[in-house]
């Protein structure tokens, strides 16, 4: 909690034009004297550029930054608890098993413990529930910008919303062959929103990367 934490909070502060927007743990030099990096995971830029924003007062005070950083984790860790309770109750029709499912979930110990974490992972998980709710009200209503946008804000918080995907694809895949059969199963699996959803989330994630290659060459 501590190590990943301290980890975060450099991260995000060294997401700035001076550091030519990368994500990397630290900086070193070799006994040479060559300088360099070591780049972090190229997807969750969203979410280290608002710890960024949310420490960037602070003066380089650990204190203010592990606190701020932490409500920013707790605000993401309590819409995700949101979105969940929305999500279950869109899929039972009942708002109190909805509210009192969510919290069951939420109050498991590895929540309670790592929900305040300054690092990513809380950011992804709100991502992953964002997904899962677009995914949902699609499936119930039709309804398509929730499940759109939500991808595209997903895929700049972590790499964990395409588990979410990747899962309703298969399927919506699995599905689509028992109802149409093998004969015109390919046509309608490619025309179907999950497909599209899936290619969109991937051709996104791929400028995502070459966004931070990029930048890992210039710095």
């Amino acid at each position: 909690h501590g190590y990943l934490t301290s980890m975060g909070l450099a991260m995000g502060k060294n997401l700035d034009r001076e550091h030519h927007f990368l994500l990397f743990t630290r900086k070193w030099v070799d006994g040479h004297g060559k300088l360099g990096v070591d780049p972090h995971n190229r997807f969750p830029i969203l979410s280290y550029a608002l710890i960024g924003a949310t420490v960037s007062k602070c003066s380089d005070d650990p204190v203010c930054e592990m606190d701020r950083g932490r409500i920013l984790m707790l605000l993401f860790c309590w819409g995700a608890l949101v979105l969940a309770t929305l999500m279950l109750w869109e899929i039972s029709g009942n708002p109190l098993l909805a509210v009192g499912a969510a919290l069951i979930a939420f109050s498991s110990y590895f929540l309670q413990y790592y929900n305040d974490m300054v690092f990513n992972d809380v950011p992804a998980l709100f991502g992953f529930i964002l997904v899962l709710y677009g995914i949902t009200l699609f499936e119930t209503r039709g309804n398509l910008w929730v499940l759109w946008l939500g991808t595209m804000l997903a895929n700049t918080l972590g790499w964990q919303a395409y588990g979410a995907l990747l899962t309703w694809w298969v399927h919506v895949a699995i599905r689509s062959l028992v109802t149409v059969g093998l004969k015109g199963w390919l046509g309608d699996l490619i025309r179907h929103r999950a497909t599209r959803t899936f290619v969109m989330a991937v051709a996104w994630g791929c400028l995502l990367l070459v966004f931070n290659i990029f930048n890992e060459k210039q710095a």
